[in-house]
């Protein structure tokens, strides 16, 4: 349900704050989002910078029934295309900051059979990305063996979201499926 949520709301999100900066991005999403759960009683709702042990994810999706779980049941990394510089170029995928290794790693979504990233496409378009990610991704699987073709995004994009998938082999030799939906800025 959470991702046909963010499915149908994605496309009408229109950023307004003039930073780039990824924190105020997530900042404005969330509020909006959260509007939209409410105004539409969702059984669930959006904590930002959620802590997952010692580290935070950007979004935490937790039930809203006050009988309920403090866990959250999802999360969501929230990543630029492209990243802040060209040291963190690959962030999206891997290295201090990235965003599907941290799934990977069991930093993030622990115990989770499904998460998502989203991304804040804010320059070239859905097809460039998915190119270069996947390219990242069959660069670091040469040199890194809990990478697989596995991790390759497959899906499809229209001019308003990009949505794609892909199964994550974890270090603790479990799989998370990543949904992957991107919003042009």
């Amino acid at each position: 349900k959470v991702i046909e949520f963010l499915i149908n709301k994605l496309p009408d999100f229109h950023y307004s704050n003039t930073s780039d900066a990824e924190e105020d991005i997530s900042q404005e999403l969330i509020i909006y989002l959260q509007r939209i759960a409410i105004s539409e009683n969702v059984l669930f709702f959006f904590k930002a910078e959620y802590k997952e042990g010692k580290r935070k994810v950007d979004f935490g999706i937790l039930w809203a029934q006050s009988f309920s779980d403090s866990k959250a049941f999802f999360v969501i990394e929230a990543k630029r295309l492209p990243a802040r510089d060209k040291e963190s170029e690959k962030e999206y995928v891997f290295g201090n900051y990235g965003g599907m290794e941290r799934f990977k790693r069991n930093l993030h979504g622990v115990g989770l059979s499904q998460s998502a990233i989203i991304g804040y496409v804010q320059k070239k378009d859905f097809s460039l990305w998915h190119t270069e990610i996947n390219s990242w991704i069959t660069e670091v699987i040469v040199s890194n063996g809990l990478w697989t073709l596995a991790d390759k995004l497959s899906g499809s994009y229209t001019k308003q979201l990009a949505i794609f998938t892909s199964k994550n082999l974890r270090i603790d030799e479990t799989v998370i499926q990543l949904t992957h939906l991107w919003i042009k800025l």
